[in-house]
């Protein structure tokens, strides 16, 4: 038995020899809260993807602990553009989806913006390109 996280990469591994153990949801969970590598020890963000994109994105995170969670699009000038979330998030990885609308629902123009993630007063930011 094989479990991978939401990129694909293997979390762990366990032999199981033949057939579907009766158990099997008792030992996953116990794999689970078993290995302390599932839920991640730091907070970080990815490339978004696609990137460069048209008509939608997505923004990924792990974060180590459940808490308050903003993620926002800002273009050039700072300004923010977008607020995708700002509300409670479990640990682990997560991902958010961006359509290319501002806050009042109208579709943003072409070019580079950057959305930023902040989690109990960290931030982190990546730079996002929309083709039209």
């Amino acid at each position: 038995m094989f479990l991978l996280d939401a990129s694909g990469n293997l979390v762990l591994h366990q032999n199981i020899t033949s057939g579907i153990p009766s158990d099997l949801i008792s030992q996953v969970l116990g794999l689970l809260t078993a290995d302390t590598n599932i839920v991640p020890s730091d907070f970080k963000i990815y490339q978004n993807y696609p990137n460069p994109f048209n008509p939608t994105t997505f923004l990924s995170f792990n974060m180590e602990r459940e808490g308050l969670v903003s993620v926002t699009i800002n273009d050039i000038h700072g300004r923010i553009v977008k607020t995708i979330l700002n509300g409670p998030q479990v640990p682990g990885y997560n991902t958010v989806q961006w359509n290319a609308t501002s806050d009042s629902n109208e579709l943003v123009s072409a070019g580079m913006y950057f959305y930023t993630v902040r989690v109990k007063g960290q931030a982190k930011s990546n730079k996002i390109t929309l083709l039209k």
